[in-house]
């Protein structure tokens, strides 16, 4: 992400393409996310002005640019829903979700570029904001748009259809995530103990306990084994 930053800033004295804008805003945008996880609120604060700060100069320069409601929906959903630090030393922040919601849409129907990130995003504010119905649809429009489902379909179809206690789909969807996670080259212990988890709930729901138990026993074990600073997600 710095070195995206170091370079658009440079391509910024060269040239005035509005593009270098809509990347230099996501990338203060992924800059910012990450430093929110880690706590550094104020620091998340700051990139996420600045990123909003090139999303709107790239609309000044092309107002049809609009892959760049993507970083803008997700801001103003974002910025209410996880940011209640902001809140309390900013409170005269409007609540302006169903706005980031809006735009969100609108970059899956009309950007260029953006669509599947626009979709994911999209999905992820579906779900914070309750509306399972509405995530679990957009999730079956994502599969349908490819000739086979990524591991983001089939995660959040699987934790979707678990609100809905589909425990069988449950299941299937998490072994499937399973097998293509477990000997990937890049091991994210993280997301294979999820999947335990999810497997071991099933198996709990059905009534399986001795099963469920020893999931949940190995999953724990491998979790001890989890390195966060080596894992995104």
């Amino acid at each position: 992400v710095q070195k995206s930053i170091d370079a658009g800033n440079l391509q910024l004295t060269k040239s005035s393409d509005p593009w270098l804008h809509f990347y230099l805003g996501g990338a203060y945008g992924y800059r910012g996310f990450n430093r929110f996880r880690k706590l550094n609120f104020i620091g998340a604060y700051r990139d996420a002005q600045r990123g909003i700060d090139h999303f709107d100069r790239a609309l000044q320069k092309d107002t049809t640019l609009y892959d760049v409601y993507l970083g803008l929906g997700s801001y103003y959903y974002y910025r209410t829903a996880k940011s209640k630090f902001l809140r309390i030393i900013a409170f005269w922040i409007p609540d302006k979700r169903d706005l980031g919601l809006a735009q969100l849409k609108f970059s899956i129907e009309h950007g260029r570029y953006a669509i599947y990130d626009a979709i994911y995003v999209l999905m992820a504010a579906y779900y914070d904001h309750g509306d399972y119905d509405l995530a679990l649809e957009l999730t079956q429009q994502a599969i349908r748009m490819k000739e086979a489902p990524n591991l983001t379909d089939l995660y959040f179809k699987g934790k979707l259809l678990a609100i809905k206690q589909q425990w069988p789909e449950v299941k299937s969807t998490f072994e499937q995530i399973y097998e293509k996670i477990k000997d990937h080259p890049n091991q994210s212990i993280g997301y294979q103990v999820e999947c335990k988890y999810w497997i071991a709930r099933v198996l709990s729901e059905e009534g399986q306990d001795r099963e469920a138990l020893q999931l949940a026993r190995e999953a724990l074990s491998l979790s001890r084994q989890r390195d966060s600073d080596a894992e995104i997600e």
